[in-house]
């Protein structure tokens, strides 16, 4: 006779002596337990655990269990299936009560900072994951604020790569595109004193007008852009977009389409207008 079997944890896999594992319908299964979880695997997998918090939650951890990886992706679908019919489902159930749970979810949902959910927030969680395009931490696209005649536009950018780590001018480059319908606020624009960030070039498209403006890193993952200028136009206004570039991304054109433009929302003066597509190489 031989050794007696040896089951292994979690398996149904029974290792005899001198031979590989062979499989045996009568092994009992061992689970473990685990004894905390996050709160997002309690509502999700109905763990039964204790409950760690997760303090800094990254920008694209959509399903709130404290990482950002490919189980990010795939519950961005699955958000994206319960929602198409109404959440009428167990599954469905758990996903809604993980948004109102869990704040930080909902807004990982909208890679894209757009103010939509959508199947463009699904790709570009995907290209996040590999580490294509960085994750948008904080978007402050501040109103317009005029003294004496002189106007400041301000922008930031809070960017983090994969790992949660800040970015960096030697990974990534911020651009803001700053567009308008109005050819004479865009010359204001042209005349106005940029004290943070750099012109990189004006722009016409069909009937929209403005400039890029290449953002400079003020703080650890913070990109900023300051212009100063002396409106002319009236009654004229301003989008504000951001263009996030990295080494990958910027080499890789088949990405171009929708991975580059990080659409801020609507914020006080500020309204998007224009279709522009910029090819940019750091």
């Amino acid at each position: 006779l031989g050794a007696a079997p040896q089951l292994e944890a979690g398996s149904d896999l029974v290792r005899t002596e001198g031979g590989s594992p062979q499989q045996d319908e009568t092994a009992p299964r061992i689970r473990w337990r685990r004894a905390t979880c996050t709160l997002s695997e309690q509502i999700l997998l109905g763990e039964s655990c204790e409950v760690v918090p997760c303090v800094s939650p990254h920008p694209g951890d959509s399903n709130g269990d404290c990482l950002f990886d490919a189980n990010d992706v795939a519950f961005t679908l699955v958000y994206l299936l319960e929602r198409a019919v109404g959440f009428n489902s167990a599954r469905g159930a758990r996903v809604q009560e993980l948004m109102s749970t869990v704040n930080s979810t909902l807004d990982a949902l909208d890679f894209n900072k757009d103010g939509d959910i959508t199947s463009v927030d699904l790709g570009a969680c995907n290209l996040g994951n590999l580490d294509v395009i960085r994750s948008i931490s904080m978007l402050d696209a501040e109103p317009i604020q005029c003294f004496r005649g002189e106007c400041t536009l301000s922008t930031k950018l809070g960017v983090v790569k994969k790992d949660g780590s800040p970015a960096s001018i030697t990974d990534t480059a911020v651009f803001v595109h700053v567009a308008t319908m109005s050819s004479e606020l865009a010359g204001d624009l042209l005349d106005g004193n940029l004290t943070a960030g750099a012109l990189v070039l004006p722009f016409k498209t069909s009937g929209s007008f403005g400039v890029f403006l290449r953002a400079k890193l003020s703080a650890s993952g913070l990109f900023v852009t300051r212009l100063l200028f002396v409106p002319t136009a009236e009654n004229a206004t301003l989008g504000v977009t951001y263009l996030v570039v990295t080494p990958l991304s910027a080499s890789t054109p088949a990405f171009e389409p929708y991975q580059f433009i990080q659409g801020g929302r609507l914020e006080g003066d500020f309204e998007y207008s224009g279709d522009i597509s910029v090819a940019t190489t750091l």
